[in-house]
């Protein structure tokens, strides 16, 4: 508001809202601001955190316009563990030292401020081997047991036909230990899967050890097999993918960052690919790609990634199989069986769905080992490195 000063001579002014005089004119001014906070993760090629940037190194674009920096600060372990160990409430405020920058406009430094995380642990029993879970599970809970600050709430939720929370968020590291043992009593039904696939699997080795052309009615019940076998895990891996945008979802409204670890033993991109694949290489025969096309989950996958990325969600995928990737702990039982190249695209088509969405939502994906502590020690660094810019 500009006025002339003495122009609101009919009403005295008092102490509170009597008008600042500037060079002959009474200003009264109400200035809003809005800082929008960013948190930036910064790697080398290796996927290793860089903590050495200053506020110089950033730029800022939104709609082709650059912004100026006005909150800068980096976070690491050393600095948020400080904070959490010096303060009651982990969300608390204290001064947080940064390096000095030789800026032209100097950048502030807000008063520190731990954002909440919240990790979801999505354990996927319908498409787990016992076995796997278990191992991978004794890691995860003593990876947690590490990095719980009063910061960080984990929830753990299985899932087997239906979903289930078995330990709703909590930031103290007995509960979710106690949550994982005993999920590790639970029964976990990807064996039924591999039972499946071991019939068809043998009565293509039937056929090739027998050393004449099969005959077109095996063909026609080997298909059968292929498909009935299909479409039980397509229907599955719906709901299971469903659960998981479910749960997503639920995480939308939360503030601060979120992650979803998947565990599984692997899911199938396209249902049966490596046995599709087999039968028309078996056979001769290319009618097997209309059937491919059909059970494929990409769109599905993207969907989720999408949904995800909207809502907030980075997710981190964890394939128990270990070393040899999705169904290696039961390729030695049945190698026989099993030419090179259909193994080699059932580890493929069982990895790349967890590689997309970990890719897609700027998380990681963990396959092919059987000690997951090396890609947690991953998390740990995008979980505790990171700059805020305001």
């Amino acid at each position: 508001m500009l006025a002339p000063a003495g122009a609101s001579a009919q009403e005295p002014a008092t102490d509170e809202n009597r008008p600042e005089v500037v060079g002959g004119l009474a200003f009264i001014d109400e200035v809003e601001l809005t800082v929008v906070s960013i948190d930036v993760f910064v790697t080398d090629k290796s996927g290793n955190a860089i903590t050495d940037l200053e506020a110089d190194d950033f730029v800022v674009f939104q709609d082709g316009r650059q912004r100026q920096l006005s909150h800068f600060a980096l976070y690491t372990e050393e600095v948020i563990s400080r904070i959490v160990q010096s303060e009651e409430d982990a969300l608390g405020a204290m001064p947080l030292p940064t390096p000095e920058t030789p800026a032209a406009e100097p950048v502030t430094t807000p008063r520190a401020e731990v954002k909440p995380v919240y990790i979801v642990l999505f354990i996927d029993n319908e498409n787990l081997r016992p076995m796997d879970r278990n191992r991978v599970l004794g890691q995860i809970r003593r990876f947690l047991g590490e990095v719980m600050y009063p910061h960080v709430q984990v929830m753990v939720v299985t899932y087997q036909r239906s979903l289930k929370v078995e330990q709703p968020f909590t930031s103290n590291p007995r509960e979710v230990t106690d949550a994982l043992r005993a999920v590790r009593g639970m029964n976990a039904t990807r064996g039924t899967q591999d039972t499946e696939r071991k019939k068809i699997l043998n009565e293509f080795s039937s056929i090739r050890q027998r050393g004449t052309k099969a005959t077109e009615q095996e063909r026609m019940e080997l298909e059968s097999m292929i498909r009935s076998y299909a479409d039980v895990i397509d229907n599955e891996l719906d709901f299971a993918i469903n659960a998981v945008r479910e749960i997503t979802a639920t995480l939308s409204g939360l503030p601060g960052r979120k992650y979803l670890f998947h565990i599984s033993s692997g899911l199938p991109m396209v249902p049966a690919k490596d046995l599709l694949y087999q039968l028309g290489d078996t056979f001769q025969q290319t009618s097997t790609l209309s059937m491919e096309s059909r059970l494929s989950h990409r769109r599905q996958d993207q969907a989720r990634a999408s949904a995800a990325n909207s809502q907030g969600v980075t997710f981190y995928t964890i394939d128990s199989s270990g070393m040899g990737g999705a169904g290696s702990s039961i390729s030695a039982e049945f190698a026989g069986a099993t030419d090179p190249i259909t193994a080699g695209l059932y580890v493929i088509n069982q990895q790349e769905p967890l590689q997309y969405i970990a890719d897609k939502t700027g998380g990681r994906a963990i396959l092919s080992v059987n000690d997951v502590t090396v890609g947690l020690e991953q998390f740990r660094h995008d979980l505790f490195s990171y700059y805020s810019i305001g």
